[in-house]
């Protein structure tokens, strides 16, 4: 009997240690990762980073352009801004300075701040939730590994209680059956006692998850706000495209860009401009509804999805709120002065068949260009 206990613990440890070795591999996997993630965040360049290209020295030339037309300084975080924009200019960061330069004319001090602060929380926002997909892939199959070590222990033990009952039943010697009985008793609490302990790990898993969960709904909130960020509406976004397509059901969105805002921040502080971005985000959120979605896009602008709603039936509902907003007028906390009246451009866009996300929004962008052109505080679509 004990070759045969042997046999089985060996057939266990067999079955398990390939998941095991998988389990192993994929956390040095994300080990690596991780070390990786961290660079990033600080700045540093991975071993395997790709050199600077060859014409280096006209990128520079060109960087140089850039900031003087923008009467930008010199510093490390404009040289970051020019070069994204220089050599990345359909990407997000690329795209951003860009529609800035149209509407303002250049991309001022303050703005290039505002941007590069945007952008490097969305990055890391980004990073972290895709180490937190990793991390829930990482725990069920641990947790699908626990269940199949818990099933084969409690099998184990059942194992030993029927083959004791056999040998009562073809009529061992007392001795014998005494040994297997005292033996077999031990086996079955070792099982007992392993099941109870992957429960609680199984448990310990599932609170991890949860934990998980939480912290990857806040790498898709905005902080200041609290309504959805950038990462989070684009998921949405595409999402949406996906079923109005399916469904052949309309769908917009809505570009809102706060007027004037920098005028704000400039007279009464970034605490009451803040201030400010939170009371438009609540007002704004009060349209949110299952078929309605309201994010903070970065910056002073909002984006606002509509489902089974046509360019015209959602210019009519953020009309509304861009005439509820006017009618507030704001008085700054520290100052004690009036802040004045508050209103918001908007830019409003129907999906068009077979249209991609990109597509759509850049058009909702350019209605909200020309409503800026055009004197602000309006909805164009």
């Amino acid at each position: 009997m004990t070759t045969s206990f042997d046999t089985l613990a060996a057939d266990q440890a067999s079955a398990l240690s390939p998941t095991s070795r998988r389990w192993g591999d994929r956390s040095r996997e994300e080990d690596g990762r991780g070390v990786s993630f961290v660079n990033r965040l600080f700045g540093k360049r991975s071993a395997d980073s790709a050199p600077p290209p060859a014409d280096a020295d006209t990128e520079f030339d060109q960087i140089g352009a850039f900031l003087r037309a923008n009467q930008l300084s010199p510093t490390p975080d404009n040289y970051n801004i020019a070069w994204e924009y220089m050599t990345a200019p359909h990407g997000p960061l690329g795209r951003a300075v860009s529609a800035i330069i149209e509407r303002e004319g250049r991309l001022d001090a303050s703005a290039a701040t505002a941007l590069l602060t945007q952008y490097r929380a969305q990055d890391s926002a980004e990073d972290l939730a895709e180490m937190l997909t990793r991390a829930q892939g990482f725990l069920s199959d641990g947790t699908d590994l626990i269940e199949r070590a818990r099933v084969d222990a409690k099998a184990y033990g059942s194992a030993l209680s029927n083959e004791m009952a056999e040998i009562d039943r073809t009529g061992q010697t007392a001795s014998t059956i005494s040994a297997l009985a005292s033996l077999t008793s031990t086996m079955i609490q070792k099982a007992a006692d392993a099941e109870r302990q992957l429960r609680d790990a199984s448990q310990q898993m599932a609170d991890m998850q949860s934990r998980l969960s939480h912290a990857e709904k806040l790498a898709e909130s905005d902080a200041l706000t609290g309504l959805a960020n950038r990462r989070a509406f684009e998921r949405l976004l595409r999402t949406a495209i996906t079923e109005s397509e399916h469904d052949r059901t309309p769908l917009s969105v809505a570009f809102c860009d706060i007027d004037h805002f920098k005028r704000v921040n400039d007279t009464h502080g970034h605490a009451t401009g803040d201030r400010v971005l939170k009371f438009v985000a609540g007002l704004l959120s009060r349209i949110s509804n299952g078929n309605c979605h309201v994010a903070r896009h970065g910056g002073e602008e909002f984006v606002i999805l509509l489902k089974g709603r046509n360019a015209r039936e959602a210019q009519r509902i953020v009309d509304k709120a861009r005439v509820d907003l006017t009618e507030h007028h704001l008085t700054s906390r520290e100052t004690r002065q009036q802040i004045g009246q508050i209103s918001f451009s908007a830019g409003i866009a129907d999906l068009q068949r077979g249209e991609e996300p990109s597509g759509l929004l850049h058009r909702a962008d350019r209605a909200l260009y020309r409503a800026k052109q055009d004197g602000r505080n309006r909805v164009y679509f």
